[in-house]
């Protein structure tokens, strides 16, 4: 192999094994992971099974108090019942007070009663909606009330099955398990 040259590896003044307190943080380090990984292992909790055993009735019970969907539906259904409330009333009359042409600057600024020109106005306004139009907001929203607890009671129908579900396969499981250790 003529023309090439065989190259001398470099000398780096900065390797790790030049440095010892770099070598010792970094075996330090490595200790403390490895004893808190295997002390998380001597401390983590054993699974017992439970005293009495899950019973379908009791999964639906509590897969239904802990479900925030329903919670969620019946959250809507309150809403929509009291918008309907509110959308059969008269809106609420308003008070307008407001000044116009105040002075900003010069000798008069900001004052409400040295220039002529600044006017104040007090004003009180009310709509009102014709009641066929608000008892149809308000027959609206009740329809909206009505779709929420529907939603609600499809969400728990769902809710109940997908539970029931996983019981009867954690049943099934259980028993497997039963009688496999029967047979040993």
């Amino acid at each position: 192999m003529e023309g090439v040259r065989a190259c001398a590896p470099r000398k780096n003044k900065n390797t790790l094994a030049r440095r010892p307190g770099v070598l010792r943080a970094l075996g330090a380090a490595l200790l403390t992971a490895a004893l808190s990984g295997w002390a998380a292992a001597q401390t983590a909790p054993q699974i017992t099974p439970p005293a009495q055993p899950l019973t379908l009735q009791a999964a639906l019970d509590a897969a239904q108090t802990r479900s925030y969907a329903l919670v969620a539906q019946d959250a809507a259904a309150r809403s929509a019942r009291e918008l309907a409330v509110a959308a059969e009333r008269l809106p609420d009359p308003m008070l307008r007070l407001s000044v116009d042409n105040l002075p900003v600057d010069g000798p008069m600024r900001f004052s409400l009663t040295d220039d002529f020109m600044t006017m104040r106005s007090v004003g009180l306004t009310q709509t009102f909606t014709r009641a066929d139009k608000r008892r149809a907001r308000a027959a609206r929203f009740e329809r909206e009330a009505d779709s929420a607890q529907a939603a609600r009671a499809m969400q728990l129908a769902e809710l109940r099955r997908g539970t029931a579900l996983a019981w009867f396969d954690r049943y099934y499981q259980q028993q497997m398990v039963a009688l496999l250790s029967k047979q040993r």
